[in-house]
């Protein structure tokens, strides 16, 4: 599984329901990729932009909340 994002964070309800479907399958769940923010995201149109320190503990909680969705799913493994 890839996470390619194009925004500036994601859905974890989405992302729990993506992998719940994927798991029905019985095969391993490999996430190799994943992006924030994404291409969309005014940081990745702007290089120059800086994130202010509330937006950096935000983006630290969202990668968190991320893999702590990714690694809880049945058959899931960090790549």
């Amino acid at each position: 599984m890839q996470g390619h994002l194009h925004g500036d964070t994601f859905d974890p309800a989405a992302l729990r329901a993506a992998l719940e479907k994927l798991s029905q399958f019985k095969l391993p769940i490999r996430v190799t990729e994943f992006n924030l923010p994404g291409q969309r995201s005014r940081y990745y149109q702007n290089r120059s932009l800086r994130l202010t320190e509330a937006e950096e503990q935000a983006k630290a909680q969202a990668l968190a909340d991320y893999y702590r969705i990714c690694f809880a799913c049945r058959g899931s493994r960090g790549s």
